[in-house]
């Protein structure tokens, strides 16, 4: 950019790459400030874990140049190569990266959404803009995991953490009851009640996908039905299918609140993915009151570890049913 402050800014762009949202484009503005950060306040709102609150800020500076600022945040902000520790000036076509969220900077015309979107996904994510709702939930993200880590290393982490001791004890306990389970709704139910007893929540809910959704290459809310639930009147449109619907395009799970978000109440909420073969074809929907006993990353893993357990028995049960139909044929 030219020093002149005679001389109008560039016009510039950012353009966010965001793995639970897809690419969105927000246009540069002197005089403004754009903030970063998981917070819902901030003019981008970044969903993931790794973010601070309030992380990082692009503004233009005395020499009139846009600049990014890392706010001391925990884990640190990075352009190219370097991580930066307090003010940097961006040229056109930085890439700053924070947590798994890439933010491209860019001078003259704005790129092209579409060809974010084709080039940064691959058809599974959320894409584009995101309703409100949606958008509500979001900022409520407490933790994200795409795997459990629970049992790796599980003899140092009962060691020192008790209660991941006493998880993994329940996902053995778990494991060999369903090891005899010859039918899914019983699968279901018991896998229920390892994640809520896991997790202290004091309602859940698991959803697989009807027998005319069972084929879909992508699920949604709509493919589902609730094979398991406690309290057992507990029906699909009274949990947060929005959130549900986050987890199956993003194939991650997630830890939110207590924050209330739209006719919900205040609560602790997990929501976790179903897979088979990869993908994700169910989801587990968790949650508590608010309280002194808060939620962590471990909760989080155990409930995808309970998951895990669901799709291996679906898929076997699956493949039991189909060999069944096949014989008798």
């Amino acid at each position: 950019m030219n020093n002149d402050k005679s001389i109008p800014l560039a016009d510039a762009h950012v353009l966010v790459r965001d793995p639970a949202n897809g690419p969105m484009l927000n246009p540069l503005t002197p005089g403004e400030v754009l903030s970063l950060g998981r917070a819902p306040g901030n003019t981008i709102v970044l969903h993931d874990e790794r973010a601070s609150r309030n992380h990082a800020e692009i503004r233009v500076n005395d020499d009139g140049k846009w600049v990014i600022h890392d706010l001391k945040s925990r884990n640190g902000t990075t352009v190219g190569a370097n991580e930066i520790t307090s003010e940097h000036t961006l040229i056109d076509g930085d890439t700053i990266q924070i947590g798994s969220i890439t933010i491209l900077y860019c001078e003259g015309p704005p790129p092209s959404l579409s060809e974010a979107d084709e080039s940064d996904t691959d058809g599974t994510g959320i894409t584009g803009e995101m309703s409100a709702e949606i958008a509500e939930w979001h900022s409520t993200i407490r933790y994200r995991r795409n795997r459990s880590r629970l049992l790796d290393d599980i003899r140092e982490s009962a060691r020192t953490a008790p209660k991941v001791g006493q998880a993994a004890a329940e996902l053995c306990r778990l494991a060999f009851t369903l090891g005899r389970t010859t039918e899914v709704p019983s699968a279901a139910n018991r896998a229920l009640e390892s994640a809520m007893l896991g997790s202290n929540a004091s309602k859940g809910m698991v959803l697989l996908p009807t027998p005319e959704a069972i084929h879909e290459e992508r699920m949604t809310v709509t493919d589902l039905y609730g094979v398991a639930a406690v309290p057992s009147d507990l029906r699909i449109d009274a949990i947060p299918t929005n959130l549900i619907e986050a987890v199956l395009a993003t194939d991650e799970a997630i830890l939110a609140g207590p924050e209330t978000v739209g006719e919900q109440p205040p609560a602790i909420t997990i929501a976790a993915p179903i897979r088979v073969n990869g993908k994700p074809i169910g989801a587990i929907y968790l949650s508590s009151e608010p309280s002194d006993d808060e939620k962590s990353p471990d909760d989080l893993e155990f409930v995808i570890a309970v998951c895990d357990a669901i799709g291996q028995v679906y898929t076997n049960l699956e493949a039991r049913e189909t060999l069944s139909t096949r014989l008798a044929t």
